[in-house]
């Protein structure tokens, strides 16, 4: 029983390429759908289930060839870039569904203007982590890996930057120009910069849905997609809520809320299950190579002994040649 849990918790967070082995999966892996041929002896290997043997000598199928995955590109300093994306990707998504539910029910119960600053402070400051993470995980590079998300990613990429302007016009209206007749305008800003914002949100949510089903993380890539089909009605009423509402719509406004803190908090814990992806492969390279450093010096060692140890052979002199039979 302990041993099926900790299988169960350690596959939510890694791919098939990190379980080799079919007695650790409770679900079918997928199956080649590419040309790909055995090192060892040649065999076509396409149709087959990957981290198969090759049927024809038994030889193992190579995971990186199989299936090469973007999460995983580039060197260590690539992998660890990717790795904090998907770190602020998460931790902004959940922080943001948090504050949006406490500020909702604050500005209620407790109408005080600072905790509408408090709230617009916090927005932009993860904004700008926002925006830096989707410029990391949006890489150009990424185009030659996906070339069918070209136009998403770049939808997903540019628009994100509208989220610092929308925040910083909100941050005016509640700050600089509260109480004078520019108050409004610059609440409408920031409401049509949030709504092109979100939108472009959606788009990014889809394009980090096709990198984890990419990565061969199903759970995460399954859980992104029901989230998109949650998360666009109750966005769209949220963003039309002004700050303040009556008690008796607290019910109705309530609803939506929910839903919305829902979705985002299962695309949140989506990619942090991608980060536990991609920190799992940084730890394995770190391992491969500290292991490699540590044979090296047990050979070069061992080899040292062996010298230490072993009386060198006396070269052998003319008069030391074995005379023949004969002679």
């Amino acid at each position: 029983w302990a041993h099926s849990i900790g299988v169960r918790c350690m596959s939510s967070f890694m791919s098939n390429k990190f379980l080799p082995y079919r007695g650790l999966l409770n679900r079918d892996q997928r199956v080649l759908e590419k040309d790909l041929f055995c090192t060892a002896c040649g065999y076509n290997l396409r149709g087959l289930v990957r981290g198969r043997l090759c049927p024809e000598c038994g030889s193992p199928m190579p995971p990186d060839e199989c299936s090469p995955d973007v999460l995983l590109r580039g060197d260590l300093e690539d992998k660890q870039r990717t790795r904090l994306a998907l770190f602020l990707v998460a931790a902004s998504l959940l922080l943001a569904a948090t504050a949006r539910a406490i500020v909702f029910f604050g500005l209620i119960a407790f109408p005080w203007g600072t905790l509408e600053i408090s709230y617009v402070g916090l927005g932009f400051t993860l904004s700008i982590a926002w925006v830096w993470a989707v410029f990391a995980l949006t890489n150009p590079d990424i185009d030659a890996h996906l070339p069918a998300l070209h136009w998403v990613r770049i939808a997903g990429r540019w628009s994100q930057l509208l989220w610092v302007s929308a925040y910083a016009c909100w941050l005016v209206a509640v700050t600089i120009a509260s109480t004078t007749p520019s108050e409004p305008r610059w609440y409408g800003w920031a409401f049509v910069q949030r709504g092109m914002a979100s939108v472009g949100a959606i788009v990014f949510a889809y394009f980090l849905m096709r990198l984890a089903d990419q990565a061969e993380l199903e759970d995460a890539a399954r859980r992104i997609w029901k989230a998109l089909w949650l998360i666009v009605l109750p966005t769209i009423i949220l963003a039309a809520i002004p700050p303040f509402i009556p008690w008796i719509a607290l019910f109705l406004v309530s609803v939506p809320l929910i839903l919305w803190c829902v979705a985002l908090a299962m695309i949140g814990w989506s990619a942090w299950q991608m980060f536990q992806h991609v920190r799992w492969d940084i730890r394995m390279g770190i391992d491969r190579s500290a292991r490699a450093q540590r044979m090296s010096e047990t050979r070069t060692e061992m080899e040292r002994d062996v010298q230490a140890v072993v009386r060198p052979v006396r070269p052998a002199k003319a008069a030391d040649v074995p005379l023949t039979r004969s002679e």
